[in-house]
């Protein structure tokens, strides 16, 4: 990931364009991307909620979300997400594969029903 500089964009730039602006949806999404790159799960489950939180109608959000939680083994609530972005992908375009989705959601579904 680069910035407009043409450094690398990095966890304290990340955290200091959110000092300055907390409301920032697509900051919090690139930080849950740079936590998600190297497996910090927990770490991108909580930057790609609040992405989500501040901004709901983003279907790559909602995606995104899922699968930090589908990471962290937390299905069911990786499950509402899938299916939220699905929704929300109706409704505008999105960057995620449908049928990849559909077929997580598929296999979530099975899952669940077991438990």
């Amino acid at each position: 990931m680069q910035s407009r500089a043409g450094g690398e964009i990095t966890e304290s730039r990340l955290k200091l364009l959110l000092d300055q602006d907390p409301a920032a949806s697509h900051v919090h999404f690139s930080l849950g991307t740079w936590y998600a790159k190297q497996a910090r799960w927990t770490d991108a489950q909580q930057a790609y909620f609040d992405a989500f939180s501040t901004d709901n109608t983003n279907p790559d959000y909602a995606f995104n979300l899922a699968v930090s939680l589908d990471h962290l083994g937390q299905y069911r609530a990786a499950y509402d997400y899938y299916t939220k972005a699905l929704e929300l992908g109706d409704q505008r375009s999105v960057t995620f594969n449908t049928a990849h989705l559909l077929s997580r959601i598929k296999t979530l579904s099975g899952y669940l029903s077991l438990r």
